[in-house]
């Protein structure tokens, strides 16, 4: 898959042959009103997502931090996105990451899968990748694992 396959990239090409439509993209590169409803519905739309078992033997739907950086860049591409990490602690780890898309931020907090757990083998890692995949769910990114 291309990085702007269903992409932003898509959208401005097609955008391009409609001369009374708002343009997506500013000729700074930033996007437009409505090139940012556009970004916003393509980061929105679900994607395949894993299963594991949950509480009381419950099926809980995820997807990986991978999954979430394919649809950053797929949708805005590799140039315009970016993350920055903060430690807030490593006893248990929580991690802040503060994700930035086109100029506009987003910011969560992650934790270790098990912070309790004496067998967690990569607690750091799983914090970071957990406060990303928060921080994607401010822009839409997997927002449609948390309805019903």
């Amino acid at each position: 898959m291309s990085s702007s396959e269903n992409g932003i990239e898509d959208a401005v090409a097609a955008s391009r042959s409609s001369v009374d439509a708002e343009p997506l993209i500013n000729a700074d590169g930033s996007p437009t009103p409505r090139g940012w409803r556009k970004i916003g519905e393509l980061l929105r739309k679900p994607m395949q997502a894993r299963q594991r078992k949950g509480p009381a033997g419950r099926m809980l739907s995820y997807i990986t931090a991978r999954d979430v950086q394919n649809r950053l860049d797929g949708v805005v591409g590799p140039g315009n996105w970016s993350t920055s990490f903060r430690v807030l602690s490593q006893e248990p780890w929580v991690v802040e990451c503060t994700l930035t898309i086109c100029g506009a931020s987003r910011a969560d907090v992650g934790y270790s899968n098990a912070p309790d757990s004496e067998d967690e083998t990569e607690p750091a890692k799983a914090a970071y990748s957990d406060a990303l995949k928060r921080a994607a769910v401010g822009f839409g990114v997997g927002r449609w694992l948390y309805e019903s």
